[in-house]
């Protein structure tokens, strides 16, 4: 009988693919911020994961934008 992987051991497979997959260069970002959200949410890590939220969906109105965020045109 195979044992199926934790819940930690998924996420860190998804996280692994994101690197050869950034790697590999030519990636889909938004797969890749969405890989990232749900490999936060298999472990747990709620604040990585609403990082990942607001990358996706945008940051709320009136929030304090990162400093990433700052002066970007457009």
């Amino acid at each position: 009988m195979t044992k199926r992987p934790t819940r930690n051991e998924q996420a860190a497979q998804l996280f692994g693919e994101i690197v050869d997959t950034i790697v590999s260069g030519g990636f889909d970002l938004v797969d890749v911020l969405r890989k990232g959200f749900h490999a936060c949410g298999l472990a747990g890590w709620t604040e990585a994961q609403s990082w990942f939220q607001k990358e996706l969906q945008g940051h709320p109105a009136g929030a304090d934008l990162p400093d990433y965020r700052r002066n970007l045109p457009g």
